[in-house]
């Protein structure tokens, strides 16, 4: 060791110049590329645990689980008040509204048929041979040869 440590850098480079001395440390550096690869992110963050007390990590665990127990009971309660509250409205209110639609259309029909009674019972005013005016009673035009 004490051997290796006394040794100039340049007598650690390869004979051949340092355009060479290059070449293996790229390929050193492809080589810890493919190393790295091998591991998956799994087994990284399992190996990251170490780093940890199992106190940090038991309650680590603990909040996770419970986190998840939570969101589940809440997608549960949320799927049920939605199923209620559809339900709910679909037997409580759409009634009430077709029922109020109905009415408002049956009033819309009776307006219009006052509107048409009005029209028809409304006089004509024809000229009035008689009178050289206009008779309100009349209804229908007179007859020229009556």
């Amino acid at each position: 060791m004490a051997a290796a440590a006394s040794l100039s850098p340049e007598e650690l480079l390869p004979k051949g110049g340092s355009a060479r001395a290059e070449e293996p440390e790229d390929e050193l550096e492809e080589e810890d590329d493919d190393e790295e690869l091998d591991e998956t992110l799994a087994e990284r963050l399992w190996g990251l645990t170490e780093m940890f007390p199992e106190c940090v990590r038991s309650a680590a665990g603990a909040t996770f689980d419970l986190s998840l127990s939570v969101a589940l009971k809440m997608y549960r309660f949320s799927r049920a008040a939605l199923w209620i509250g559809t339900t709910s409205f679909m037997i409580l209110v759409l009634p009430v509204v077709f029922e109020t639609e109905k009415l408002q259309m049956e009033q819309q029909q009776q307006l219009q048929q006052r509107q048409v009674r009005r029209e028809h019972s409304i006089p004509l005013l024809w000229p009035c041979r008689f009178c050289s005016g206009h008779c309100t009673s009349s209804r229908v035009p007179p007859v020229e040869g009556a």
